[in-house]
């Protein structure tokens, strides 16, 4: 099905029973590259980008998507033109989803949950995260982000699979909540922490 230069499909979600709306691809993105997901099609919620859906799309810049909470794998892979991404609901983020992203600079996802493997790997220009909700860091996720600056987390330290952050400049620098759990482990001893003074 179509809507407005995007692919999309229903699905069933069987624990709730309500259907909702998956972006599985597009046929146009608009002139000057910035695409707009509609938080709902046809009266149903636009809750999901599916796998692969905007792989290597060459012609996107920005991306707005108020409604979205979930992008699937290889969403974004190697949209190399991407500089803008605004999709404050996000909870999970699939496996290499923006990987190769070469533009994209800053990433601000208040509420995301989970980011998969390599989900940011090879990103080249990003220079700061802010994910204060995030409980795990999938394998690889910022490696090869050579430019990563500062990475902002929450009150509790997220679970990190193997190499989750990779430390290629000396000045990034993990901020976290005053008061916050965890990051007196082992394996965030060789980071650089400050606690933010409110």
């Amino acid at each position: 099905m179509k809507y407005n230069g995007l692919k999309y499909k229903i699905r069933d979600d069987y624990e709730t029973r309500d259907d909702h709306i998956v972006i599985t691809g597009y046929t146009q993105i608009p002139e000057g590259g910035k695409l707009i997901i509609p938080e709902t099609i046809d009266g149903l919620p636009v809750t999901e980008i599916g796998d692969e859906a905007f792989k290597s799309c060459l012609s996107l810049r920005a991306m707005e998507a108020p409604g979205v909470i979930r992008i699937g794998n290889e969403a974004f892979f190697d949209c190399r033109l991407l500089a803008s991404v605004d999709m404050p609901g996000v909870k999970t983020i699939g496996r290499r989803a923006f990987s190769a992203c070469s533009t994209l600079t800053s990433v601000s996802m208040p509420v995301a949950e989970k980011i998969g493997m390599r989900s940011f790997s090879f990103c080249s220009s990003l220079k700061r995260v802010d994910m204060p909700n995030i409980m795990t860091i999938g394998q690889g996720a910022f490696r090869r982000c050579i430019k990563l600056s500062e990475l902002r987390l929450g009150v509790k330290a997220p679970v990190c699979e193997v190499r989750a952050i990779e430390k290629y400049t000396c000045t990034l620098i993990i901020r976290i909540p005053k008061g916050a759990q965890g990051y007196d482990k082992p394996e965030w001893q060789w980071l650089s922490i400050v606690e933010d003074e409110e």
